[in-house]
């Protein structure tokens, strides 16, 4: 799936910095992703 695939990129890539929550930064993801993303990502495939 491909939300599951990169929200695990993003984690990866900011896991280092200590400032990020990472929770924080998949839940602004997840949000963006069922307001915005979703339909438009599911039409294309």
């Amino acid at each position: 799936m491909f939300i599951v695939a990169l929200s695990d990129s993003i984690l990866a890539e900011f896991g280092g910095i200590s400032l990020i929550d990472h929770y924080d930064v998949y839940e602004a993801l997840m949000n963006y992703w069922d307001e915005a993303m979703q339909d438009d990502v599911c039409h294309q495939f």
